[in-house]
């Protein structure tokens, strides 16, 4: 009889072989490797995702803004001063002031102050969106009045593009 434990020629009887615990070695390499590959794949993606969905909050929260200020807007065009695609300018005959949207460099700003000879003076500009493609105004004109201002918007998020348009009506509030 052989006891335990004991070599038997060149056969190990208990415990593994340097060449069998390589193979448990290498297996277990390969799949936290895999593990590792998987996990960063998942959490680029992730990234992407909520890159786009920051982008899309923050381009929907400057609509929503200009949305409000639009509605305080006087709707008779005498007050309006600026109404070009990429700029809208008022006078408020209550505030006393001059409100305006700039769409310059990919980004849009809010600015109060003073604005004549097509230019601000004692101006407050406030950035509120950024990295986005194109902003348009398409004012709308009835008669001496402005009844409704088009806003288009176009953002390109990894070579894709999304548009957002929305009319906002101008409520009446009109001064003599």
């Amino acid at each position: 009889m052989i006891k335990k434990g004991k070599c038997v020629g060149m056969f190990v009887k208990n415990g593994y072989t340097l060449v069998e615990w390589l193979i448990s070695f290498f297996l277990v390499i390969f799949v936290v490797t895999l593990l590792f590959q998987f996990s960063t794949h998942v959490n680029s993606k992730l990234a992407a995702i909520s890159k786009k969905s920051n982008l899309f909050t923050e381009v929907f929260a400057a609509v929503d803004a200009v949305t409000r200020k639009l509605y305080c807007a006087p709707c008779q065009t005498k007050f309006w001063k600026d109404l070009r695609k990429d700029s809208l300018v008022w006078h408020d005959p209550i505030e006393k002031k001059d409100f305006g949207w700039l769409f310059q460099k990919n980004q849009l700003f809010f600015v109060t102050g003073t604005f004549s000879n097509a230019l601000w003076k004692r101006k407050r500009k406030n950035l509120v969106a950024r990295n986005i493609e194109s902003w348009k105004f398409i004012p709308h004109k009835k008669a001496e009045r402005i009844t409704a201002i088009d806003c288009e918007v176009l953002m390109r998020i990894s070579n894709k593009e999304y548009r957002c348009k929305r009319r906002i009506g101008l409520r009446n509030r009109c001064f003599s």
